[in-house]
């Protein structure tokens, strides 16, 4: 699922994020210290990672931003039907708050090289997922997604300064989600029902927080993937055997990859692993100038790191 999105424009999801009440972790499906590490709600505190260009702060800045751009007479307000529309109910824009835990989803290769254009930078870089709610609900109404790149536009107080801003030839700055009221966190999948997919699948104990990862095939169509369609990478406490259902490889694997397969949304939770073979390099192919339709084409690579390519596996007991 991906939506390009000029720099002062933003973006709702193409599909609408359903799902059932937040899963808490049980004790028989992770180590004792992953489960001491829960939260008091027994979810797990996910870790921030290593951001590149927009710490969780500026991101948060950022979306609050964009948050208040969606009240009446907001820049954004024009949005608000399209939201409420994939959300499935009313959305109390005027009283959206920052609530819940910001979701960083990292991706398998380094920065693309300087000479990509930031709209492509951010597009394939990590992204943050900011979720909001409204006065009196818990549940998260809209998200936010960021993309951790570099950026062209300027916030100070948390607003948008649109006079300092770029405003052609941007792209892909955030996108806005509408998040359907039955699904409370505004995952497609949670880190907590990913662990108990994974654990039924295997009865094998988690060894961690999951950690959510973008998973782009170099042989799927380009696109990127937002924050809300995150795949959950699980660490395992002991090594299992897998088979791969294209490969037919079996193979022994320390984590596993889950996420709902398309859409996203509502999508039956699938494992995954690496393949065997894995190309060492993703290309990227672009415009040399994003202000022109005629100019010329040009393209970087950049290391995938042993996560280019996946295969469904199932477990092997």
């Amino acid at each position: 699922m991906g939506v390009a999105c000029g720099v002062l424009s933003g973006c709702a999801s193409d599909n609408e994020l359903t799902g059932a009440a937040p899963t808490k972790v049980r004790s028989e499906w992770v180590t004792a210290a992953t489960f001491a590490a829960l939260d008091a709600t027994g979810r797990f505190v996910l870790l921030e990672g290593n951001a590149r260009y927009q710490s969780r702060a500026a991101a948060d800045s950022f979306a609050r931003a964009m948050a208040r751009e969606l009240r009446d007479g907001g820049g954004f307000s024009a949005r608000q039907a399209e939201l409420v529309q994939r959300a499935g109910a009313p959305i109390d824009f005027a009283t959206l708050r920052r609530c819940g835990a910001a979701t960083y989803m990292t991706v398998a290769w380094p920065d693309l090289p300087p000479r990509a254009p930031g709209y492509l930078r951010r597009a394939f870089g990590p992204r943050w997922n900011v979720p909001f709610c409204a006065a009196g609900d818990a549940r998260a109404r809209v998200l936010i997604d960021v993309p951790d790149g570099p950026r062209d536009f300027v916030i100070e107080g948390d607003t948008l300064v649109v006079s300092k801003s770029r405003t052609s030839g941007g792209g892909n700055n955030f996108i806005f989600v509408g998040v359907n009221a039955t699904f409370p966190t505004g995952m497609a999948l949670t880190a907590e029902d990913a662990v108990a997919v994974v654990f039924a699948a295997t009865g094998t104990r988690i060894a961690g927080a999951p950690t959510p990862f973008s998973k782009m095939d170099d042989r799927l169509p380009v696109g990127f993937v937002l924050a809300t369609c995150a795949t959950w990478r699980v660490p395992l406490e002991t090594p299992v055997r897998i088979r791969g259902e294209e490969t037919q490889s079996e193979r022994v694997v320390s984590e596993l990859f889950v996420v709902r397969d398309n859409p996203c949304a509502g999508g039956t939770p699938t494992l995954y692993s690496p393949t065997p073979a894995q190309p060492p390099l993703r290309y990227f192919v672009f415009a040399g100038d994003t202000l022109s339709v005629d100019s010329a084409l040009d393209s970087v690579a950049v290391p995938t790191n042993g996560l280019g390519r996946f295969e469904k596996v199932s477990v092997i007991r």
